[in-house]
């Protein structure tokens, strides 16, 4: 089952190396940890990311892409966060191998949609487009994480809805 999964996300996992894991490799940003299941290798992020291109991508703990997990140096230091974090990402992991190359349009249409219908509620029943989608919910839960995020959390403010923008 774990190779049709595998070869369901094929695409996207070629995609996930040749725009991110093969150029960080280039600039000499990640390190090889290990193999943490029959398809899913872990890499290490430094904290403090030297290139413009990791830069991109530094904000987060943690990141999965089919066959791949990188956490960033700083979760290394506490064995629980890191215990978490890689229950979190690998749940993403499990994702992507179940909806293979659809993963990254329905984790971005979920968002969207979250986007869309904050334009019509309420300032207090708006939803954080990022804390809110489905697919960050169930990882969080599958990890042991808070699942509903409350605004005084939200690292951006609790009036900013959108951490991409």
């Amino acid at each position: 089952m774990k190779l049709l999964g595998f070869l369901w996300a094929l695409p996207a996992t070629i995609i996930c190396w040749l725009f991110y894991i093969l150029p960080l490799m280039a600039f000499r940003e990640l390190k090889y940890e290990g193999k943490l299941d029959t398809f899913v290798w872990e890499f290490k992020n430094p904290i403090n990311p030297t290139s413009w291109y990791d830069k991109l991508w530094a904000r987060w703990a943690g990141w999965s892409g089919p066959c791949v997990l990188i956490l960033h140096e700083d979760v290394y230091k506490d064995v629980n966060k890191l215990k978490i974090t890689r229950i979190h990402e690998l749940r993403h992991c499990k994702d992507q191998f179940k909806w293979g190359i659809f993963f990254y349009p329905a984790y971005f249409l979920a968002s969207a949609w979250l986007a869309i219908s904050n334009l019509w509620k309420k300032k207090e029943d708006k939803k954080h487009i990022y804390y809110s989608n489905p697919f960050e919910v169930a990882a969080r839960k599958e990890a042991g994480q808070l699942v509903d995020i409350p605004r005084e959390y939200w690292p951006d403010g609790p009036e900013d809805y959108n951490p991409w923008m």
